[in-house]
């Protein structure tokens, strides 16, 4: 049981830590305007791109 215990909060804590340098980088990201602009064409290629495979 405390093995299970131990690995549930390594689990937690190393998910937290990928949130938190997520949440970071995408703070970098949102504070660039250069960053932006390739970022945009990115989502707006992957909806599109999205949208073609559902409805073709």
């Amino acid at each position: 049981m405390e093995t299970t215990t131990s690995a549930l909060g390594v689990l937690t804590e190393s998910t937290s830590f990928i949130w938190d340098k997520f949440t970071d980088m995408a703070g970098d990201l949102l504070a660039t305007p250069l960053f932006l602009i390739p970022v945009g064409i990115f989502v707006v290629g992957a909806a599109i791109g999205l949208v073609k495979r559902i409805i073709g």
